[in-house]
């Protein structure tokens, strides 16, 4: 540093600034490399960005093309997969919400990986518990429907 010249302070949570308590703490509580906070983060976000790209490219396609009247609508997932992949502009926007729908099991999945990574069981029982309440809402809500 010259002389007369006084370094400006730095920003809170700037580079160089130290971590606030909290960050600290949660940053060693995970195993190196494994931010489960982040990692959560980016498949909410990217599952909720890819579903509204592809129902916005299914509204855009019912524009250009109207559906058949009548329209039938998939009933099996694989229904929707292979409308979608001919271009059905409603089986893209079932798509689109079958991805949102999944992106958070997506997340409880990754959390049950993460967890046992820690070899953490009791978070690990409580989150295939959550997984396990999940799938059977999906499997019993297709048996009544």
């Amino acid at each position: 540093m010259s002389e007369g010249k006084a370094e400006p302070p730095r920003a809170a949570g700037g580079p160089g600034s130290p971590a606030p308590a909290g960050a600290a703490g949660a940053a060693e509580a995970g195993p190196p490399g494994v931010d489960l906070e982040l990692m959560i983060s980016w498949i909410l976000r990217g599952g909720v960005l890819l579903s509204a790209a592809i129902m916005l490219g299914g509204f855009l396609l019912l524009l250009v093309h109207p559906p058949r009247v009548p329209y039938a609508r998939p009933g099996e997932v694989a229904q929707v997969f292979a409308e979608a992949r001919r271009g059905d502009p409603l089986a893209l926007i079932d798509l689109g919400i079958l991805v949102l729908v999944l992106t958070p099991i997506a997340r409880v999945l990754l959390s049950v990986f993460v967890f046992l990574r820690e070899r953490d069981l009791t978070y690990t029982l409580v989150t295939l518990f959550v997984l396990a309440v999940l799938v059977a809402s999906f499997l019993l809500g297709k048996a009544g429907g």
